[in-house]
């Protein structure tokens, strides 16, 4: 991974849910993601002592009924902060 300054940073992965499944079922798939991305960044060369994974819960994009699937609120919101 290629970045500017000393290299001390952090990556906080967010993963939020939609409301086509029960609320602790989408918690878990929405941690997978989490996780997936987590291993791609590791894999370009991100330390994986300074990934942060959570939840965001469920923060709709689109809004929606309850029990509709909807991609845009299955969703990972990926930051990366440089440390002082």
């Amino acid at each position: 991974m290629r970045y500017a300054g000393d290299g001390r940073y952090e990556i906080i992965i967010t993963a939020y849910l939609d409301t086509a499944e029960n609320r602790e079922f989408s918690e878990e798939l929405a941690m997978r993601r989490a996780q997936s991305m987590a291993s791609e960044l590791v894999s370009l060369g991100a330390d994986p002592a300074m990934i942060k994974m959570r939840s965001g819960g469920i923060a709709l994009a689109k809004p929606t009924p309850d029990y509709t699937r909807e991609p845009f609120n299955r969703r990972l919101v990926v930051d990366m902060n440089w440390l002082r």
